[in-house]
C-alpha cells in the first residue's frame, strides 16, 4: 500500500511538473481541454492517495481528520472546477 500511495504522488506531481516544464522550456501552450484534463487527474490521484493514507492510519488507530479533510477540500475544488 504504501508504493502505492507515493507512485499515486509522484504521478500527480508529474502530471503537472512535466507540462509546465514543456512551456517554460519550450514556449509551447496547451489547449484549456488539456489543462483542465492535467488539473482534473492530478486532483484525483492525491485524492486517491490521502484516502489510502487514511485507510492505513484508521487501522494504526491514529488520527486521520487532516487527511480525510485535504481529501474533500481538494474533491470541493475538483467538483467546483468540473462545474465551472
Amino acid at each position: 500500500m504504501e508504493k502505492i500511495k507515493w507512485m499515486l504522488y509522484i504521478g500527480a506531481l508529474l502530471l503537472i511538473g512535466i507540462p509546465m516544464l514543456f512551456v517554460f522550456t519550450e514556449s509551447v501552450t496547451f489547449s484549456s481541454f488539456v489543462r483542465h484534463m492535467l488539473i482534473g487527474s492530478s486532483i484525483g490521484l492525491l485524492i486517491a492517495g490521502l484516502v489510502i493514507n487514511a485507510h492505513q492510519k484508521r487501522k494504526a488507530n491514529k488520527s486521520f481528520t487532516v487527511d480525510i479533510g485535504i481529501a474533500i477540500g481538494l474533491l470541493l475544488v475538483l467538483v467546483f472546477r468540473l462545474a465551472g
